[in-house]
């Protein structure tokens, strides 16, 4: 059997696909002229997820560096994107809340994200949509699994339990 081309290789098309999501999504969040990075983003929709939470939550909920979250909270609460509550149980702790701008900001992104959504599903029909989620996440589930039974560390990641929503 010839080897295949490269564009049909899972993992080369996998690496490819989520580059040309990523620079696509950036454009377009760049476009809009927010003000926002990737990272800030991503910490203020996870903490939509998470309304509360406390620093150290969020950070091991995106897989962040503990002093990288503290830096972005320092600079998202400092532009109005955020606020930070003292804990009722621990006077040392401060609770993370998003603001009304980022809430507005986050449903004007989910907006564009369905649009951008729809444009790279638009010549697959709805079920072979829903097939492929599923059988991405069959693969996933197989590489997790093979991973514990390695012994190596669970990976969690803020994505994870919004998959299913991706359909």
């Amino acid at each position: 059997m010839p080897p295949a081309r490269s564009d049909r290789r899972l993992g080369f098309l996998l690496s490819e696909l989520s580059h040309l999501l990523r620079c696509e999504f950036d454009r377009r969040v760049q476009a809009k002229r927010l003000g926002l990075t990737r990272a800030q983003w991503l910490m203020l929709r996870q903490l939509s997820f998470q309304e509360g939470c406390r620093q150290r939550e969020l950070a091991d909920a995106l897989r962040f560096a503990p002093a990288t979250v503290a830096r972005q909270v320092e600079r998202l609460a400092a532009a109005g994107w955020l606020d930070r509550r003292p804990d009722p149980c621990d006077r040392r702790a401060r609770r993370l809340h998003l603001q009304p701008r980022a809430r507005r900001t986050l449903a004007e992104l989910q907006r564009m994200v369905t649009r951008f959504r729809a444009e790279y599903f638009a010549d697959l029909p709805a079920a072979r949509r829903i097939q492929l989620i599923d059988d991405l996440l069959v693969i996933r589930r197989n590489l997790l699994a093979r991973r514990a039974r390695a012994g190596g560390r669970p990976l969690r990641h803020a994505s994870h339990a919004h998959l299913q929503a991706a359909r």
